[in-house]
């Protein structure tokens, strides 16, 4: 890898990745003999869709339509967008070079994730989020995990703050907050909302099934087992100290209520406790599978044996007492 990645770079990979995905998309397709028309679809009915494309249009007829027309970021009427120092998460990627300093308004999955790719390039990012927590739908453990670890990378946070207005001075930016804050920098990138996929330069998250907070909430009891990455020999390997994965047990049943991941491959390793939950598999599983070795999906057998303990520990006491 190159010492100093610029956005020439990124653009150039993202540029790569898109066409090798399109032309697989394309190639499955027409292996399965799905035919595809290019152009432009408006609908004529509730069954029938017509295409114009190079001054032709084709009609087209079906029970059911899906639209799929992909995503944009969402534009705050307030925000005065230029695409060179205010920006949202499109224009953001036309920049000619990595700032130096960026302000992110938004803690959502698409404010995070350029949080990190920038922070990761060495930008100093500062955070605002009208709420008190960042990606509030996940795991608050998980979350805090991802938090400590960008924090390690100089990003700054400002929780329970509300942009008021940004200011343009030249080639840089002020970001006056509702609290009388203000913040300096070369760019700012509004996130009001998209969907999008975590990047590697920093570590994952995933997770399938509840939280904690939901399973409190609605007064189901639960036990929790943890494994931590730095202590899997594949951890050591892979260099990764902040890891860590998270099962969600019902004490009776001894099902999976959920699985949350936090490091390397927690993408690809989520599929595993998906899977054990699909089929209403018992932590039991885990416990008696065998895991290759080293791998991180060891974490798996160790956070099941985790929780087992404590689920035998809690039986004891009430046995014991019986």
């Amino acid at each position: 890898m190159k010492s100093e990645i610029g956005m020439d770079d990124l653009n150039a990979r993202t540029s790569h990745v898109i066409t090798r995905e399109i032309q697989v998309v394309q190639d499955q397709l027409a292996r399965n003999h799905v035919k595809m028309l290019f152009g432009t679809a408006s609908f004529v009915d509730r069954h029938h869709v017509e295409v114009e494309h190079d001054g032709r249009t084709t009609r087209i007829s079906a029970d059911k339509v899906v639209i799929a027309t992909g995503t944009r970021p969402a534009r705050p009427a307030t925000v005065a967008f230029d695409e060179q120092r205010i920006l949202d998460s499109d224009g953001i990627l036309g920049m000619k070079s990595v700032p130096a300093s960026l302000v992110v308004v938004g803690a959502g999955v698409i404010g995070i994730e350029y949080a990190s790719i920038f922070a990761a390039l060495g930008s100093k990012v500062t955070v605002v989020e009208k709420r008190d927590r960042m990606l509030d739908f996940c795991d608050e453990e998980i979350v805090q995990a991802l938090q400590y670890h960008l924090r390690a990378l100089h990003v700054t946070f400002r929780f329970r703050e509300t942009v008021a207005s940004v200011e343009e001075h030249g080639d840089r930016t002020l970001t006056l907050l509702a609290s009388g804050k203000t913040i300096p920098a070369d760019a700012v990138m509004y996130s009001a909302g998209r969907i999008g996929s975590t990047s590697n330069t920093i570590p994952e998250i995933s997770y399938v099934g509840k939280t904690e907070a939901e399973l409190t909430e609605a007064s189901i009891p639960y036990e929790v087992g943890v494994s931590r990455f730095r202590e899997l020999s594949r951890g050591q390997i892979a260099g990764d100290s902040h890891g860590m994965l998270k099962l969600l047990v019902s004490p009776e049943s001894r099902k999976l209520l959920g699985v949350h991941l936090f490091g390397t491959g927690a993408t690809e390793n989520v599929h595993i406790g998906q899977a054990v939950m699909g089929c209403g598999g018992a932590v039991d599983y885990l416990v008696d599978a065998v895991f290759n070795y080293p791998t991180l999906a060891e974490a798996y057998k160790v956070a099941a044996l985790d929780v087992t303990n404590k689920l035998r520990a809690v039986r004891s006491l009430r046995e014991g007492y019986g």
